[in-house]
Parts: structure tokens; sequence; C-alpha cells
């Protein structure tokens, strides 16, 4: 028996959202935009494999705008929006410009 959920019907409860699309972390690439708890969105500019089983992303906070990495196991189911791009950073951002 397969008990494999197809990836179009992946979904997680995030806390004041509700039920939203998810993906494993292993699947995103930079430009994705990632949703958190309580509606909280980041961009995705850089994307490392650290080991076999863990990949590291480097998020832009729509609300702070500073990159943090994060660290997560590659079958973590992670919120994403639909979005091709954020709307907060404009026409003219680049993942390059956010490097320090």
């Amino acid at each position: 028996m397969n008990t494999a959920t197809p990836a179009e019907t992946q979904t997680i409860h995030l806390q004041y959202v509700g039920r939203v699309r998810a993906k494993p972390a292993a699947e995103f690439t930079p430009g994705d935009v990632t949703t958190w708890n309580f509606g909280l969105r980041a961009m995705v500019v850089a994307r490392r494999e650290v080991s076999k089983c863990y990949v590291e992303l480097d998020l832009v906070s729509e609300e702070s705008g500073k990159t943090t990495p994060r660290r997560l196991k590659k079958d973590r189911l992670v919120a994403y929006s639909l979005l091709s791009r954020c709307p907060w950073t404009g026409p003219a951002f680049t993942p390059a410009a956010t490097e320090v």
C-alpha cells in the first residue's frame, strides 16, 4: 500500500493562518516565498546542502528585511506562497543585493 501524499495535496496547519499548501524543504529554490506561523513570510535567497538529510535556506524576512539561515530536514513540509516574487521588495530586488 502506497501511503505517499501527492505534492498537490500536501498541506500543513499554521497558527493564526489555518491550512495551507506545503512542500518538502529540499524542493525550495532561490526566489520561492515561504510562509510561517502568524502569516510571516520570507523569501529564499540561497540554498545549501549541508548533509544527505539536511538543507540550509537563507531567508529574507518580509517584516525586518534581515537575512537569516535556517537549517531544515529535507523531508520537512514548509508552507509556501504562490507569488512569483515578494511583493514587499519591489521589481528591483535581487537576492545578491541582500548579502552583507
